[in-house]
């Protein structure tokens, strides 16, 4: 979602947001295809959980998945952009009760 939809209290989370969807738009990506092969490709012996709350959204994370990789330069650039993970972002157990702004 875009940082101005985040629910308040993944606030912190904004800068990131827009640091990503800047970097996708910049290489002609699409954020989900970059977020699911960047993290293929930066972690491939994990198990890689994604999340769907339809059908659809489930067969499109599969076509995702299936279709050509982003490269490692873009995985190396974006590593370059935003060095370290927030914590408190890529763990949603630790993500505060989901109220919106």
């Amino acid at each position: 979602m875009h940082a101005d939809r985040l629910p308040a209290g993944l606030g912190f989370a904004a800068e990131v947001v827009v640091a990503f969807w800047e970097f996708c738009d910049n290489h002609g990506l699409t954020r989900q295809q970059f977020a699911l092969h960047y993290a293929r490709n930066r972690f491939p012996s994990s198990v890689l959980v994604v999340g769907a709350e339809t059908a659809e959204q489930a067969a499109a994370n599969c076509r995702l998945m299936s279709a050509a990789s982003s490269h490692d330069d873009l995985h190396r650039a974006w590593d370059g952009r935003w060095p370290d993970d927030v914590e408190d972002l890529v763990d949603p157990s630790k993500w505060p009760s989901m109220t919106r702004r």
